[in-house]
């Protein structure tokens, strides 16, 4: 069977030190060793690496992402965020039917 991510909008910050540390993460700092980066996830703690980005699921839970499986799965959206989303699977060609983009709107109070 193959599967379609549903279209979920998330939050992400880019774990970017010193000037970006996105909101839960934390800083371990060890004298004469490199700076560890660590988020609490549903799993447990996670280590993450400068550049990775921090995302922030719907059931506000947080989990580091690589940039290249970023990049390759979410894309910045302005405006309605549903809205993009849809339209961008027209335009993929999965879009869904009126009523299926009623059915969402409904279930997630937009």
């Amino acid at each position: 069977m193959r599967f379609c991510k549903r279209p979920i909008v998330v939050d992400a910050h880019q774990l970017l030190p010193p000037d970006a540390i996105p909101p839960g993460v934390t800083v371990q700092s060890e004298a004469g060793r490199p700076e560890r980066f660590f988020v609490k996830t549903l799993e447990g703690e996670m280590e993450a690496i400068p550049g990775d980005w921090i995302i922030t699921g719907i059931a506000n839970e947080r989990y580091p992402c690589k940039d290249s499986i970023f990049k390759a799965t979410y894309y910045a959206v302005d405006g309605d965020p549903l809205q993009a989303c849809f339209a961008t699977m027209r335009r993929d060609g999965n879009g869904l039917t009126d009523s299926q983009e009623k059915a969402v709107l409904a279930v997630v109070g937009a």
